[in-house]
């Protein structure tokens, strides 16, 4: 009995173990997807942020550092703008973009970007094509592949600053103007090797948009798990 019973504490002791590590490994899983769900577009941006923009500037930049990339590509360059670069930035999107839009539909565009400087901040993505040249020349059978690889990896990257900001109660939204490196040369000294692919304008969360239209509509059916 006495045997019976010291089996029997050690197959609980372990069970027990066992459970407590797949509790644990479900709580992390869970919280890291529950990140991701806090990526969602905010609808009004404001400046009510209590951080400083030393500490926002290293958070953002340590999670781009964190965060993995295809084949080991560094072809990311980022620019974080506050204040009158902020400022300046979003007043040369609007004035392309009334160059593009016709004058009766452009008080819309004006609104919503009028709201992206109300913002706190901005995130810059940019790509930098010497450094894909160079990797061409070093790797030329995969250089078709490396503005594809680049791409996924900078979307990776602005995900994880995304959910880095939402963490820490931040507001975000995810937007995608470009055609403007001649600008941002003459206007923020950056290099004209470098192009500007997207951008994450973030602040205080002042109103919360709707159900997101931007989740992706990804169902049970559409993942195939094969043994």
């Amino acid at each position: 009995m006495a045997l019976l019973s010291k089996i029997s504490q050690v197959l609980t002791t372990d069970l027990t173990k066992e459970f407590k590590l797949k509790k644990n490994q479900f709580e992390l899983e869970k919280s890291f997807v529950d990140s991701i769900r806090k990526c969602q577009p905010t609808e009004v941006l404001g400046k009510k942020v209590h951080f400083s923009q030393n500490y926002l500037s290293a958070l953002i930049l340590e999670a781009i550092k964190s965060c993995p990339s295809i084949q080991g590509l560094n072809a990311l360059r980022c620019i974080i703008v506050y204040n009158t670069s902020h400022q300046k930035f979003w007043n040369l999107v609007e004035q392309q973009q009334r160059q593009h839009i016709p004058q009766h539909l452009f008080d819309a565009t004006t609104h919503k970007i009028k709201g992206y400087k109300d913002a706190f901040g901005t995130i810059l993505f940019f790509e930098d094509q010497t450094a894909l040249q160079q990797l061409a020349k070093k790797f030329p059978l995969q250089a078709e592949y490396h503005e594809f690889w680049s791409t996924q990896s900078l979307g990776m990257s602005a995900l994880a600053v995304w959910s880095t900001l939402a963490d820490i109660g931040l507001g975000v939204n995810y937007l995608q103007y470009t055609g403007l490196d001649q600008r941002l040369d003459q206007e923020l000294s950056v290099p004209l090797d470098w192009t500007l692919k997207s951008q994450l304008v973030f602040g205080s969360i002042e109103q919360v948009g709707q159900a997101p239209t931007t989740t992706m509509t990804f169902q049970a059916e559409h993942c195939v798990v094969l043994n």
